[in-house]
């Protein structure tokens, strides 16, 4: 049956059956609002993702983090889906898809207090936000 099953779904049910301290796979829903934004890159160093956008992909993020409404996140380059999740979730990158990253309650917190304006914002160990001047 594992045969049958895609990567993401083999590896989401393995994560599961690790039992719930394990960090889950974050997942994209495909009715999540889409916002264009004019700046939005993504690039990794060892495992910290590191996404750079403008103040008004930022704004969008902070949004997120205060609202708790899932967004993506499109330009040119690339595409995120960030979502928010009680518990941490692991980044998931789909060649197709885009980066779906989910935003458990401190790493919002640390969103909405950290990341003001331009500048860069190592917010966890897997995650950090650049901004930009346009």
């Amino acid at each position: 049956m594992l045969l049958h099953m895609g990567l993401f779904n083999a590896l989401s049910a393995l994560t599961s059956k690790l039992g719930s301290s394990a960090p889950r796979l974050a997942q994209v829903d495909g009715n999540a609002p889409l916002v264009d934004v004019a700046k939005l890159s993504v690039s990794t160093a060892e495992s910290l993702i590191i996404v750079v956008t403008d103040p008004v992909g930022a704004e969008v993020i902070r949004t997120i983090a205060e609202s708790g409404e899932a967004v993506t996140l499109r330009s040119a380059e690339a595409t995120v889906y960030f979502k928010v999740s009680a518990k941490r979730e692991l980044p998931v990158h789909d060649p197709r898809k885009g980066w779906a990253i989910s935003l458990d309650p401190e790493l919002r917190e640390q969103i909405t207090a950290a990341v003001t304006g331009p500048g860069e914002f190592e917010l966890t160990d897997v995650l950090a936000i650049v901004v930009e001047e346009n």
